[in-house]
């Protein structure tokens, strides 16, 4: 379920049989209709578990790529084997062109990419991140810069709120 830290109680591996998916979406459902345990957005999602989840974080601001996001977490890598970097910001700049061409996204801000290689060895998204996307990376001066860039992005957006009320 989307929205949720850390997959909390919506974690789960189901193996390749139709009727133990089926088990396990009526489980997620009971929690989170019938028994209304934890606050979610009320829809989930399926998808498929690969054999390798390394990942890519692809930054984004104004549309435009920066930088891949580098960290301490196990399965975040800045690159993908048989991939260079040319080919993972292409991949990256087309999903954020693909999405930008409908009002429903924001992508003038921070957009995060988040790129794995699917069981057949070929880059999928496994998701787009914008209003609290995670943007950490070792670089200080790339933290820095993207820090600057959201105080003067959300100032603007701010400003520009208050000026359409007049």
């Amino acid at each position: 379920a989307p929205y949720v830290t850390n997959r909390q109680c919506f974690h789960y591996y189901v193996k390749n049989d139709i009727s133990k998916i089926f088990a396990c979406l009526e489980r997620v459902r009971t929690v989170m209709y019938v028994t209304n345990e934890y606050y979610a957005i009320p829809y989930i999602m399926l998808q498929e578990r690969v054999r390798s989840n390394r990942e890519v974080k692809m930054v984004f601001l104004g549309g435009e790529f920066v930088f891949i996001s580098s960290c301490s977490i196990s399965n975040v890598y800045m690159s993908l084997q048989g991939f260079d970097t040319a080919e993972l910001v292409s991949f990256a700049t087309a999903a954020v062109e693909c999405v930008s061409k409908h009002n429903e996204y924001i992508v003038d801000g921070l957009v995060r990419v988040d790129i794995f290689k699917n069981n057949e060895g070929n880059l999928v998204v496994n998701e787009l991140e914008s209003l609290e996307a995670r943007h950490f990376t070792t670089n200080q001066a790339l933290e820095g810069n993207c820090s600057t860039f959201l105080q003067i992005y959300w100032q603007k957006k701010i400003y520009n709120c208050i000026a359409s009320l007049k």
